[in-house]
């Protein structure tokens, strides 16, 4: 059984929260948005992102085409209304089947693989850097603070991409996988999200480390995350009418049981067998 724990924090400098989160468990549809555009816009395109995401896949439609009708989405609300030309929305979305999982992203908002062996980013960043570091203009240490990584490339409402990229595998029981904006990833680098994803096994825990380390950093953006993993379904507790507690007198009436199961045809004497043992007893008595 897969289980979730999502936070969507505004932080601690910007005026208003512009990220957007989906957790549809009955789906097994995840999604994190992170809305650029200024005043309100970026917090429409997250929304509108998230929603045309979840509707498109109930509707049948795979997860990448749901994201390109998230595209068409934003793009059409840019047209409409002129105040929200600039708007746009980065998003990462998984969805199950079983303990498969498909997993689609647009920008840098990233999902991270955390197990045994350490913690695993499995979505490359949509973004300047990203692009300089596989041109080999920059190596992967200038990468990480890089002012490219805060000028995106590609993102819903203004995405040039013929394909959404898609990436699939198998979410283990000891695996954990994480979703989360730029208000997390571009904060906590990965040798702390793994340090503090590894502390503890409960999801609750796991987000409040991940909280409480990003605050104490002034948290400069919003903060959205999701935390999935796979549950143990627990084994129901034994049923006492038919887990009988092991006495002297149980494991008669236990045997009397499996003997008449055995012995069908026993069912018709048993009550003659009761009259004289009956009758023997108050010979016996008198």
């Amino acid at each position: 059984m897969l289980i979730s724990k999502a936070v969507c924090h505004p932080g601690l400098v910007r005026d208003q929260n512009e990220d957007s989160i989906l957790c549809n468990e009955q789906e097994r549809l995840w999604v994190v948005a992170d809305g650029v555009g200024g005043n309100e816009g970026g917090q429409i395109a997250s929304q509108i992102a998230v929603q045309t995401i979840e509707r498109k896949y109930r509707q049948g439609y795979s997860l990448e085409q749901s994201m390109k009708e998230a595209n068409q989405a934003v793009k059409q609300v840019r047209i409409e209304q002129p105040e929200l030309s600039t708007m746009a929305s980065t998003a990462v979305a998984v969805r199950f089947k079983g303990d498969d999982f498909e997993l689609a992203w647009v920008g840098d908002s990233r999902a991270y693989l955390i197990e045994a062996q350490g913690l695993k980013q499995l979505t490359q960043d949509h973004n300047v850097a990203t692009d300089l570091l596989h041109t080999g203009a920059i190596t992967h240490e200038q990468w990480f603070d890089h002012e490219g990584q805060h000028e995106l490339t590609q993102a819903l409402g203004e995405m040039s991409l013929d394909s959404v990229p898609i990436l699939s595998g198998t979410l283990e029981a000891n695996q954990l996988l994480l979703l989360c904006t730029d208000g997390l990833s571009g904060v906590l680098s990965n040798a702390r999200l793994e340090e503090l994803v590894s502390a503890g096994p409960e999801l609750d825990e796991i987000a409040a480390n991940l909280m409480s380390s990003v605050l104490s950093e002034g948290a400069p953006d919003n903060i959205s995350f999701i935390l999935i993993k796979q549950q143990a379904d627990q084994v129901p507790a034994p049923d006492s009418a038919n887990h009988l507690p092991h006495t002297e007198n149980s494991g008669s009436m236990v045997n009397l049981r499996q003997l008449l199961q055995r012995y069908p045809s026993l069912r018709f004497l048993l009550p003659f067998v009761i009259i004289m043992l009956v009758l023997f007893l108050m010979g016996v008595r008198g």
